[in-house]
């Protein structure tokens, strides 16, 4: 292995969703984009946006895409919903643009000061925008203040009059701040383009510059607009490729929370973009397969030697997951919690039923707490029952046993039945009174073997769990902890 291979290796290192094939795409995308559209005719700056739901590993995604690029490129990272507390995104964003690439090129004196140049212009450009706001401002309050004040009409003409003279002499400091302001951010342009043409000399490293903005569908949408329109007009300069990380189907409502519900938010959006790169689903199987690789803890979990026969414990996580349509952080988040489920136990648990328990909470955590206050799993059966009708036919590949009329049995067969209706066995089992009396007498009317085979394990008080309330309570308390790993 080269030297090369070894550092996308340890760059890619814990890669459970596959991301690497597609970073590494990218990677050719932004170089071949830059160097065969970097003519007169083409886009002055590039904006890439790299769009996933909520949970899929976008961040993970962007941060080793960057170090990925930074073997090339100058790359700055940032992190849009840690800077949200400011109240000027431009002026945030500035800072770190600055501040990481005068670390990146401490050692070279005409960068860092080119990157002093940027700083000292861009406080020009932010202290010419006071006057401006202060001018609306000024003749807003002033004319507020007049009718809040208990005076005689001759002093209010007079303190109008005031009023009206101070908000000429801001007024005209604001328009004489908008030519200050216009010109600087002339010569703010000019500076961004001075600083990328002076780390193009570099021999190390190549441009463009890459500017990855992580989180902005999480902002205020105020910000995240602010954010954007720097973007497209400040720094409209050659040899910067911004790459934007978002849940853009999220950010189009943020949108409309500002400009309105009928406001065509998603075509807005396209506007600031060059191209769009949909990350692609996670395949849930084989994250599974790497939570559980070396989980010890497993041994402690019961599952039918009828269904184990043909499917793994990160097959049935998977199989779960999925009928819930969880997304790649709630996975790795049910795993946890099942894990300091199991370390909370001391006999063994069944793996179907709590899985079904936790899956559902994370789901509907108001629906969740009825069946722990009712201590009933109807609601939880009216919920599944809502699901959508491609989810409720997952099927599994379960032993079977057909019986006729007269008590004879058939061979054991497999056969296809719905994930659905393994749940709905489990709430009868699992009813508030347990598994005795009359719960159980549909069992007896079963043909599949895991229906069977659980009934006698948790016939079997001393080695399982087998009520409601074991569960409930065990699953508060490990709810109070939480494993980093």
């Amino acid at each position: 292995m080269n030297e090369v291979d070894q550092v996308e290796k340890d760059i890619w290192a814990g890669d459970l969703l596959d991301r690497k094939d597609e970073g590494l795409h990218l990677q050719r995308f932004i170089e071949n984009t830059f160097k065969l559209e970097n003519g007169s005719n083409s886009p002055s700056s590039f904006v890439l946006n790299i769009n996933s739901g909520w949970g899929q590993g976008k961040t993970w995604f962007l941060t080793r895409l960057a170090d990925q690029l930074r073997q090339n490129h100058a790359v700055v990272y940032f992190d849009a919903w840690r800077n949200d507390f400011t109240k000027d995104a431009l002026l945030s964003f500035v800072s770190i643009i600055c501040d990481e690439l005068s670390r990146k090129f401490s050692t070279r004196k005409r960068v860092k000061s080119k990157v002093e140049k940027v700083k000292t212009v861009f406080s020009v450009v932010t202290k010419s925008a006071i006057p401006i706001a202060t001018a609306v401002l000024a003749k807003q309050l002033l004319g507020q203040q007049v009718d809040d004040l208990d005076l005689s009409d001759a002093q209010k003409e007079a303190f109008t009059d005031a009023a009206d003279q101070l908000a000429n002499v801001v007024s005209q400091s604001a328009v004489d701040a908008f030519v200050t302001q216009k010109n600087a951010l002339e010569e703010f342009s000019s500076a961004i383009s001075s600083l990328v043409d002076e780390i193009g000399k570099s021999q190390d490293l190549y441009l463009p510059i890459c500017i990855m903005v992580d989180e902005l569908d999480r902002c205020r949408p105020t910000y995240a607009i602010e954010l954007l329109e720097s973007v497209k007009h400040l720094f409209a300069i050659r040899g910067i490729f911004f790459i934007v990380a978002t849940d853009t189907k999220q950010l189009s409502h943020s949108i409309k929370a500002v400009y309105g519900e009928g406001f065509d938010s998603i075509s807005y959006l396209k506007r600031f973009f060059y191209a769009e790169f949909n990350l692609s689903r996670p395949d849930g199987m084989k994250l599974a397969e790497s939570l559980f690789q070396g989980a010890v803890f497993v041994s402690r979990l019961y599952v039918s030697n009828s269904i184990r026969k043909n499917y793994g414990f990160d097959e049935i996580f998977t199989y779960f997951c999925d009928f819930f349509d969880l997304n790649v952080r709630d996975r790795e988040q049910i795993f946890s919690i099942l894990k300091t489920f199991v370390f909370s136990c001391e006999k063994p648990v069944d793996f179907i039923f709590i899985m079904l328990l936790i899956c559902f909470k994370k789901c509907n955590s108001e629906k969740y707490e009825r069946c722990k206050i009712l201590r009933d799993v109807n609601p939880l059966d009216a919920y599944i029952g809502s699901l959508s009708g491609e989810r409720r036919s997952a099927e599994l590949k379960l032993e079977y046993q057909r019986i006729d009329d007269y008590g004879g049995r058939y061979p054991l067969e497999d056969t296809k039945t719905k994930l659905s209706d393994v749940i709905f066995f489990y709430l009868r089992l699992f009813s508030n009174k347990g598994i005795s009396g009359s719960h159980t007498a549909f069992l007896r009317e079963s043909h599949y073997v895991y229906q069977k085979e659980i009934r006698e394990r948790l016939l079997s008080i001393s080695t399982t769990y087998n009520d409601l309330e074991s569960y409930f309570l065990l699953m508060d308390q490990a709810g109070r902890v939480s494993i980093n790993s």
